[in-house]
């Protein structure tokens, strides 16, 4: 899912997803974001307390 994508001029704007034991949900939130024409983006994934989200993440990094 990591995709590059040439920073803007102008702010930053910081997005920050939390989530808790639902890895489809957050596929579709960071799509979501960067589906987004703002480009200058920084996105903050905050597992809060839920299972080890990571293998999942690392999946879709990778396709």
């Amino acid at each position: 899912m990591r995709e590059n994508y040439e920073k803007k001029a102008g702010p930053v704007v910081s997005v920050i997803v939390p989530t808790f034991n639902r890895p489809q949900y957050l596929s579709k939130a960071l799509a979501s974001i960067l589906q987004q024409s703002y480009r200058n983006l920084q996105i903050i994934v905050i597992n809060d307390g839920g299972e080890d989200g990571h293998p999942f993440v690392r999946s879709k990094d990778n396709a």
